[in-house]
């Protein structure tokens, strides 16, 4: 009984060793994958499936560790170990597969570096091209900028008038116009003559506008730079001719405008720019109510009215005292000679001339201005030209040409000069012809 159940216990395990072998050929034949799980941890964690075979180095699952016999075992033992050659294969090749699975996944890791590796050269490099662009970038909007800017400061150079700083290219004589009444006629020259005047030319008279300057002076020449060059009239131009005797010496004298010049003075301390105070000119002449030999008028009085006037602005720092005779004495007397008018150094800071070439007749610049220059360069002041312009005619330009280029520059005093520029009596603009508009141009630079 013992032997037929030994016998049926080796057929069990006989059965469940085939069993075993077939489902071992089986899985091999069907070519099962290895199932591998990643372990994010470690790149490439490999797990081999559990194979369901018996350990014979163990107890068996009946608790005994008796093995079965030699003789009745053979083909069991053959299975066996045929069955073992293959799970060994199997395990050897799962071992390759692993080991190739590492060296592929350590490659790759190792291309990813390198990539990584390349990206960050690249990177790099674009970024090194990228700030090299943006420098090219910003250096050429800084260019393009600095363009601009040019462009627009020459623009604004266009558009406004030139420095005060350029001068005469011919000589070193500063320059300026009597541009018009208006600010509309000041738009006008400077649409046309873009270098900014040193001086600006403009008349008060004391009869009208309550004697007022004018407020628009203030942008026009102190905000531009410009001198104020201030022809102080004591007439009403609305009345004319010289038979004003509300304006006479004598009732300057008698403190009568007293008032008046003292509300000026303040005017002019509020104006606050530079400005040649120019009472009485052309008083050699015998047109208006303050002439020397009009209304009962002598040179005498016209010093003491000078003086007079002069003296409430002594004190005034921006504010300079010009003489300006005419450059003929008319009437041409001895009594009405040049010198006979000068208040004296301390009254005046600059002494001038205006003259004009009226025509006909025809006279030269040297004609009208030598005597008066001669005269007045004797004088310790420097001298203006104070107004001075030329009739239309064919020989315009060249009179003006002459003046500017030949005969000013033989005066070393004479520091200045300013044109009428008005239609007026004559056509005194520089722009009456071509030809003077270029000469004018010319001599103040352009």
């Amino acid at each position: 009984m013992n032997k037929v159940n030994k016998n049926i216990v080796t057929i069990i395990i006989l059965v469940i060793t085939n069993l075993i072998m077939l489902f071992t050929i089986v899985a091999m034949l069907n070519k099962k994958p290895v199932f591998i799980t990643v372990n994010k941890a470690t790149p490439a964690s490999i797990q081999t499936p559990i194979h369901n075979v018996p350990n014979y180095n163990k107890k068996n699952n009946y608790g005994n560790s008796s093995l079965p016999n030699k003789s009745d075992t053979n083909d069991i033992k053959t299975e066996s170990i045929y069955v073992h050659d293959q799970i060994t294969r199997i395990n050897s090749n799962n071992k390759k597969e692993m080991i190739s699975l590492k060296n592929e996944t350590s490659k790759n890791l190792s291309e990813t570096g390198s990539n990584r590796a390349k990206i960050k050269i690249m990177t790099s490099k674009k970024k090194t091209n990228q700030e090299q662009d943006t420098k090219i970038i910003n250096k050429e909007k800084e260019s393009s900028n600095t363009e601009a800017l040019n462009k627009n400061t020459q623009n604004t150079a266009e558009d406004k008038p030139k420095s005060l700083s350029k001068k005469n290219n011919f000589t070193s004589m500063k320059w300026g116009v009597f541009m018009g009444p208006e600010p509309k006629n000041i738009r006008e020259f400077e649409s046309i003559i873009k270098t900014n005047p040193d001086y600006l030319a403009y008349f008060v008279h004391w009869g009208n506008g309550g004697g007022k300057l004018p407020d628009f002076l203030k942008a026009e020449a102190r905000d531009k730079g410009r001198d104020l060059v201030l022809f102080w009239e004591a007439s009403d131009y609305t009345i004319g001719g010289i038979n004003q005797p509300k304006f006479s010496y004598k009732s300057i004298l008698n403190g009568k405008w007293d008032n008046y010049i003292k509300d000026f003075v303040k005017q002019l301390k509020d104006y606050k720019g530079k400005v040649i105070l120019i009472p009485f000119s052309e008083l050699n002449g015998n047109w208006t109510p303050w002439s020397g030999t009009t209304n009962g008028n002598t040179p005498k009085k016209a010093i003491e009215g000078f003086r007079y006037v002069s003296s409430f602005f002594k004190n005034i720092p921006n504010v300079k005292i010009g003489w300006a005779i005419n450059a003929a004495s008319v009437p041409d007397t001895s009594e009405n000679q040049i010198e006979n008018y000068y208040p004296g150094d301390n009254y005046v800071d600059i002494v001038g001339v205006d003259g004009f070439n009226d025509g006909p007749p025809w006279f030269s610049f040297a004609e009208i201005f030598d005597k008066p220059l001669n005269k007045l360069s004797k004088y310790n002041k420097p001298i203006f030209i104070f107004s001075f312009a030329s009739a239309e005619g064919p020989n315009k330009a060249s009179w003006m040409r002459d003046g500017f280029f030949t005969q000013m520059p033989k005066y070393p005093k004479l520091k200045a000069w300013i044109w009428f520029n008005q239609d007026k009596e004559r056509n005194w603009l520089i722009w009456s012809d071509e030809d003077s508009l270029a000469v004018f141009k010319e001599a103040v630079g352009e």
